[in-house]
């Protein structure tokens, strides 16, 4: 297997949970951070020696990248990963709100800007950005929505949340907003938001697979997962650290 590395949009961050084996599905197969920041060659050389798959890896890496940079800084053009996911700053806004999509709420998909949105039509606007506000979180920005999706969840309906503005990506913390947000929303609206079960292929709940853990759906205080979620991401950092190509 011959590997030609490329960047990792989302730069090389470790953040979020360490994916557990039980919530393994073909959306995950590996125990990495959520936000894993390795490159495709890293994880290549990674899972060929962790997994013992023991396949005749070549690896061609990248000149002049290192891991502070985001996509946006390697003056290359986007390719789109998917038909919801067009530009590079779109990537970003899918590891803020990507998991919360696995609940009943919806993230803008059928709108011009999937992912930038967090909402259901039981929610109100004003009401959602005060919350969030009250958090004063770091490298965000909220705006009250209101959208009506064109397709998929609540095709032709009202629905009022809050449109996302990532101010500083440096500073955020992907998986951890996608957290606060959905609990946010839990403790506005305990009765009305839901987390349906089976999904990506696995049994089980859909927000948990697409988490890699329990945590959300079972209300873990942020505060008590996210340390937990640190030393998880420091302990795979020293775990991985052979397999890195940059620094």
């Amino acid at each position: 297997v011959v590997v030609l590395d490329r960047p990792n949009p989302l730069g090389g961050a470790m953040q979020g949970p360490v994916l557990k084996p039980e919530f393994k599905s073909f959306i995950g197969l590996y125990e990495l951070p959520l936000r894993h920041g390795l490159t495709i060659a890293e994880f290549a050389r990674f899972i060929n020696s962790t997994q013992h798959i023991e396949c005749d890896l070549k690896v061609i890496p990248m000149k002049g990248w290192h891991r502070r940079q985001l996509w946006q800084d390697t003056g290359l053009p986007w390719v789109q990963t998917s038909p919801l996911i067009p530009t590079a700053a779109t990537s970003f806004l899918y590891g803020a709100t990507g998991v919360s999509g696995d609940s009943n709420l919806s993230v803008g998909v059928g709108t011009a800007k999937p992912f930038y949105f967090l909402g259901a039509p039981f929610a109100d606007a004003d009401a959602v950005k005060a919350a969030l506000d009250e958090k004063q979180l770091a490298g965000v920005a909220f705006r009250a929505a209101r959208f009506t999706p064109r397709y998929g969840a609540y095709s032709g309906e009202l629905v009022q949340g809050v449109e996302i503005y990532l101010t500083d990506l440096r500073k955020v913390n992907l998986p951890e907003l996608d957290y606060i947000l959905f609990t946010t929303f839990k403790e506005l609206y305990p009765e009305q938001v839901k987390t349906p079960e089976r999904g990506y292929g696995s049994k089980g709940y859909k927000l948990d697979i697409a988490l890699g853990e329990s945590s959300l759906r079972e209300g873990e205080a942020p505060k008590t997962a996210f340390a937990r979620w640190h030393q998880e991401c420091a302990a795979f950092e020293q775990q991985v650290k052979p397999y890195l190509l940059y620094k």
